[in-house]
């Protein structure tokens, strides 16, 4: 008798505990599904009022695609009124194709990153500089034109290249020393640019996008790009080693 009420005893507190278990997790599926359902859809704009204060954070952004990389769909830039915002494809993400996203409106999942522009920032863009101007026009190889000792020559067009390469270096270093000077008149040491690192990105069907001649400077933010994936790729050959 005393084994039977034993059991009983056993099995009635595991089926309280299973009942216990199952109420947790209804509870927190609700509270996911609650959780996803308050997510803040931010447009562009909204998101540029608060993003120094959100970074680190995921938020929930849409606006209207302008431009798709083409070098293998990185990056993509959504629209808003008065702004835009880089979006910046991640393995979560995957890469973002012209042809699916161009001229719609999409809604992004993603991480606000944030890159800084500071005085030892500059120092190294110009260290850079003057490592370009030393080297000199970089040798390719051209089979079609080879010197009387049997040595290749480079492409006719290479110290053009390298003129560019300068001349673009140094306006971006004199545009960045500008902003900078800005941002010291208002006791800033730094100039911050912003982005969205996706986790994942839907087309909003429901919204027909007029194509619009909007044009914002982003002249500044696609340095900031440019440097801070050429950052990313040296780290990441820094770890290979």
């Amino acid at each position: 008798m005393i084994k039977k009420l034993f059991l009983f005893t056993v099995v009635a507190f595991s089926i309280v505990a299973c009942n216990n278990d199952g109420a947790k997790n209804a509870e927190t599926a609700v509270v996911k599904e609650s959780e996803q359902a308050n997510t803040e859809v931010l447009t562009v704009d909204q998101l540029e009022l608060k993003i120094a204060d959100l970074v680190g954070q995921t938020v929930t952004v849409e606006g209207d695609v302008d431009h798709v990389c083409k070098h293998g769909g990185t990056k993509m830039v959504i629209l808003g009124d008065s702004t835009d915002i880089h979006i910046k494809a991640t393995d979560e993400s995957g890469n973002f194709r012209a042809d699916e996203v161009m001229d719609h409106r999409v809604i992004v999942n993603g991480i606000v990153d944030e890159f800084r522009v500071d005085d030892n920032y500059i120092m190294e863009q110009e260290a850079e500089l003057e490592e370009l101007i030393a080297n000199g026009p970089q040798k390719e190889e051209a089979e079609e034109e080879h010197h009387e000792d049997g040595e290749k020559g480079m492409f006719p067009d290479n110290d053009t290249k390298h003129k560019k390469q300068i001349k673009g270096l140094q306006n971006q270093i004199a545009g960045l020393k500008k902003m900078l000077e800005e941002a010291k008149a208002e006791g800033k040491d730094h100039v911050s640019f912003y982005s969205v690192k996706a986790e994942d990105y839907k087309i909003d069907e429901s919204v027909e996008v007029k194509s619009e001649a909007k044009h914002f400077d982003d002249s500044a933010a696609e340095i900031a790009d440019e440097k801070a994936e050429q950052k990313e790729k040296a780290e990441e050959k820094s770890e290979d080693k």
